[in-house]
């Protein structure tokens, strides 16, 4: 990780492809720059699940 925080000039995907894969950090590629946050914790994820499932409830009832 510490690589990916010294480095300078843009990004590519295939450089974002060639990153580590964690759980622990999430990279998105906004134009030419790196963005890293991190993941959702288990009560993000419980949300998003609970929204996908209401919202997938109303979409059969249209």
């Amino acid at each position: 990780m510490r690589g990916a925080m010294d480095r300078t000039g843009s990004w590519t995907v295939a450089d974002v492809l060639g990153l580590p894969e964690g759980r622990s950090v999430r990279y998105e590629l906004l134009g030419e720059s790196l963005a890293m946050s991190p993941a959702p914790g288990v009560c993000r994820q419980g949300a998003s699940y609970r929204l996908h499932v209401a919202l997938d409830a109303t979409r059969r009832t249209l």
